[in-house]
């Protein structure tokens, strides 16, 4: 299974009151996160399903993706993306995911911290945190989960204007 881990686009959080946490995202994250799709495409991107959090800047980022890439693969509500979910939920789904298609190739779109810690428990110690707009790409086989490799945003905007 082919795993993209991203970190949704930056958020427009400064537009609205401290109390709320269901934040869309800001125009410059998403004019940001089509440049990091557009260099998506040309490391061969491909996949079958989508998990994103529920919440609101996750759903618009994955939005983003899908019609860049010009897919209608279904953004699925995954609860245990929420920012402060438990990762044992979340490792839960996807041991599932393998067991049924271990040919996926799954999006998933959350949030900090859980998105830096799940790239931390499956990479080790020295893993990066993830930043806005940031993807981490892991394979999962019968040996468990590797992380193949980390895309800062920055490399993946400049491989979309090299293309």
């Amino acid at each position: 299974m082919k795993i993209y881990l991203f970190r949704h686009a930056k958020s427009a959080r400064d537009d609205f009151p401290e109390d709320s946490h269901d934040w869309p995202i800001a125009d410059e994250g998403r004019n940001r996160h089509r440049a990091v799709t557009r260099g998506m495409k040309t490391i061969g991107f491909v996949y079958t399903h989508a998990w994103v959090s529920p919440l609101k800047r996750a759903r618009q980022t994955y939005e983003v993706i899908a019609r860049e890439l010009q897919s209608d693969i279904p953004g699925e509500k995954q609860e245990a993306l929420s920012p402060m979910a438990d990762l044992d939920g979340l490792l839960e789904l996807l041991d599932g995911l393998y067991a049924e298609c271990p040919d996926a190739g799954l999006i998933i779109v959350g949030h900090n911290p859980q998105v830096s810690a799940l790239l931390g428990l499956l990479g080790g110690a020295g893993t990066p945190h993830m930043r806005t707009s940031d993807m981490a790409y892991i394979t999962w086989d019968d040996y468990g989960p590797k992380v193949g490799s980390f895309h800062k945003r920055e490399s993946l905007i400049a491989l979309g204007r090299n293309d």
